[in-house]
């Protein structure tokens, strides 16, 4: 949905902790839940930003609309900006000192950042053509096969690509069949990984190929794992398609990991959160 408000004078509370936000004043009805959302913004041109539309828990309980622009320094007072409400990020919440409100603030603006990188991210994948993305296939299937950390590995603990991932998966199975090969499975709010075939995944949830059995294992030291990921920067940080599952699961873990992106997927930054853990590698075709 959209909306147009105008901002006025709010009581410059985050400006104190180093976060601008403007306060709208509207006179449209907004069919809009409480909570704080990911948004584009109009004034002038388009910008990326949060926005928090409920009552002010943390302080007095008056509602307010309220929005920080991603990467804007000016004066907007009494500017009219157009407000696209993309998606829901978090409830409102109450907070018991406002330096707890501004440290998920700043977590929020994080996960802004995150949320418009992997639609850029994506809209570059909707772009590729068949053409392309078998190109792109045909050199990574033979990166693959000379990469030396994989000759190595007696054990690969990988994943079954989904949309906007790269298909190496099945033609690695094929070109090395006396490796033991372990896939994930989401159990609870865990990731688990159990050997299987190729042949032998089926749907589970979320729609991914999963190990229908067996015992879950985790990989050691020696072993190869292969991390999905959205975008990876030059840093090796990985952004994940937002679910945290890997992070929980490689944060103890000394194991290899590595990535494998297309090209448009290696980019300059990657917003980080502490929790996020790094690839050792990253694959580029």
């Amino acid at each position: 949905m959209k909306f147009t408000g105008k901002v006025i004078r709010g009581k410059q509370i985050g400006t104190k902790f180093g976060i601008a936000t403007a306060n709208l004043e509207t006179t449209e009805d907004l069919d809009l839940e409480e909570g704080v959302y990911f948004v584009r913004v109009k004034n002038k041109r388009d910008y990326q930003g949060v926005l928090f539309f409920g009552p002010k828990k943390t302080f007095t309980g008056e509602r307010t609309i309220e929005v920080h622009i991603l990467d804007l320094d000016e004066d907007l007072y009494g500017h009219h900006l157009e407000v696209e409400v993309l998606q829901k990020a978090r409830e409102v919440e109450k907070f018991d000192k406002a330096e707890d409100l501004f440290a998920q603030i700043k977590i929020d603006i994080i996960w802004t950042r995150k949320f418009f990188l992997r639609k850029e991210v994506f809209v570059q994948w909707k772009q590729l053509s068949a053409s392309e993305l078998e190109a792109k296939t045909k050199l990574l299937n033979k990166k693959i096969v000379q990469y030396d950390k994989l000759q190595e590995s007696g054990r690969v603990f990988v994943y079954s690509p989904t949309t906007f991932e790269l298909p190496f998966v099945e033609n690695m199975c094929k070109s090395f069949p006396d490796k033991r090969y372990f896939f994930p499975k989401i159990v609870g709010d865990k990731l688990e990984f159990y050997e299987a075939e190729f042949q032998d995944l089926r749907k589970g949830k979320f729609g991914l190929l999963e190990p229908v059995g067996g015992h879950s294992e985790l990989p050691k030291k020696e072993d190869l794992i292969f991390v999905p990921a959205v975008a990876v920067d030059k840093e090796h940080n990985r952004l994940g398609r937002g679910g945290g599952y890997y992070d929980r699961f490689l944060k103890d873990l000394d194991t290899h990991k590595v990535a494998v992106i297309p090209d448009f997927s290696y980019v300059t930054k990657v917003p980080t959160e502490g929790h996020d853990v790094k690839v050792d590698e990253v694959i580029v075709v």
